[in-house]
């Protein structure tokens, strides 16, 4: 799953809690523009495996390829 930091103007944990209750093996990657300390450890804590920030998206590619590789 890639999301971005915000959805519809509210954050994505709830959004992230909800997947990992149902599918809790399915990896999460969070997308966002800035995203401060105490937000990436909220995010982590919620379940995701890791985070890209918008401005580094060369890192999009080998998030995505590494969490698919260990998913499957």
């Amino acid at each position: 799953v890639l999301s971005d930091y915000y959805l519809e103007g509210k954050v994505c944990i709830p959004f992230v809690r909800k997947i990992k209750q149902h599918f809790p093996d399915l990896p999460v990657i969070v997308l966002s523009g800035s995203l401060g300390e105490e937000s990436v450890v909220e995010v982590m804590r919620a379940g995701v495996q890791d985070f890209v920030l918008k401005n580094s998206l060369t890192r999009l590619y080998p998030a995505v390829e590494r969490e698919v590789k260990e998913y499957y």
